[in-house]
């Protein structure tokens, strides 16, 4: 019943971001929406779009927009700070995910998100960028050793706003369900823009990484087909862009992303591409089945197994690259029993004594 609820008020949110039934967009429906807009990443598009059509904001939903705007503020001017000092220390690095998508994506940064922020290095670089991120003041997160792909730096030099870094040395890792995508951080870095004083990724890469990160929590929050949604609007080469997924092994989860933003918000996506990227009739079935309805809402899908498991199996491009990822479980396994350790773990796990 909640589960039902939540569908029913969710759809309210979509209705706005689409501009459509403008009778219902009152304070009495809206407020109770709030921690549900906030779960999904979306209370600042929703005041945009409220404000864009000269509809009336509720106060609370004006309060939270400003104190977002202020974290978002907080996290950019850290990120150009950051992005300084990796220049100066020669450190090869590029700001991936919900930053880079705020800056480059949105018509105004605070209009996206975000909680942390992921930056991608080599991983030859990971002992020099973590050098540089304590000489900043922060801290490592000890726990994020353990993980295969990144670890974490943390300062609150503003109370009430902590900056986190993820530092990726691998995007997707070669021991767990997505094993058979391949993020090629060093093409990545190769082709690199610069936006406010923040190293980013090309528009073309950008997509692609919100392409490979929808499976890892069954695209959720909704601002993740919000982000597809943006994208499907850049002038972009779109056979390059389906070349390259297709390489990548990212196109099932590239169209499910613009998929899901044409059906849920009228995204202008091309059909001639979309056809292109789709995958077979069975995988398309079995993904939009699985976020249908009420279930599109849930903000804990990921961790039923379900989710956990098929998802990402479903989201990958064919059923050998299904094998591959089966295979490449006893690998994490031996990782999470301790047996053998991760990239931080023998590169700054030392420094912890």
């Amino acid at each position: 019943m909640l589960l039902m609820a939540k569908q029913q008020d969710g759809s309210l949110l979509f209705d706005i971001l689409n501009g459509r039934d403008r009778a219902n967009w009152t304070a009495a429906r809206l407020d109770p929406l709030l921690d549900l807009a906030g779960e999904h990443g979306l209370i600042s598009l929703v005041v945009d779009a409220l404000e864009r059509h000269n509809a009336p904001v509720p106060e609370i939903w004006k309060d939270v927009a400003i104190d977002l705007a202020l974290n978002s503020s907080v996290q950019i001017n850290a990120a150009a700070e950051l992005s300084a000092a990796f220049r100066s220390a020669h450190v090869d690095a590029v700001f991936a995910k919900g930053v880079a998508l705020a800056l480059t994506v949105y018509e105004r940064p605070n209009l996206r998100a975000f909680v942390d922020m992921d930056v991608l290095i080599e991983p030859h670089s990971l002992k020099s960028a973590g050098k540089v991120l304590r000489e900043l003041g922060y801290a490592l997160v000890t726990k994020s050793l353990k993980n295969p792909i990144e670890c974490s730096f943390t300062r609150e030099r503003l109370p009430g706003f902590p900056v986190e870094i993820d530092l990726h040395w691998s995007f997707v890792g070669d021991d767990g369900l997505q094993a058979p995508a391949r993020v090629p951080i060093d093409v990545i870095l190769s082709r690199t823009k610069t936006v406010n004083e923040i190293r980013v990724p090309s528009d073309d890469d950008t997509l692609l990484l919100a392409a490979a990160n929808m499976p890892r929590k069954a695209a959720q929050p909704l601002m993740l087909i919000a982000d597809f949604a943006s994208i499907a609007q850049k002038n972009l080469d779109w056979t390059a862009v389906g070349e390259c997924a297709t390489r990548w092994h990212v196109r099932t989860s590239l169209w499910l992303g613009f998929e899901l933003a044409r059906t849920l918000l009228n995204a202008p996506i091309n059909p001639d591409f979309l056809a292109r990227i789709e995958p077979p009739r069975s995988r398309r079935e079995w993904l939009l089945n699985a976020l249908s309805g009420e279930q599109l809402w849930s903000s804990g899908k990921h961790l039923q197994s379900r989710y956990k498991i098929g998802f990402k199996l479903k989201c990958l491009d064919s059923r050998f690259d299904e094998l591959r990822a089966i295979c490449a479980l006893p690998k994490g396994l031996l990782r999470k029993l301790g047996i053998t350790k991760t990239w931080s773990q023998k590169q700054l796990g030392p420094m912890n004594g």
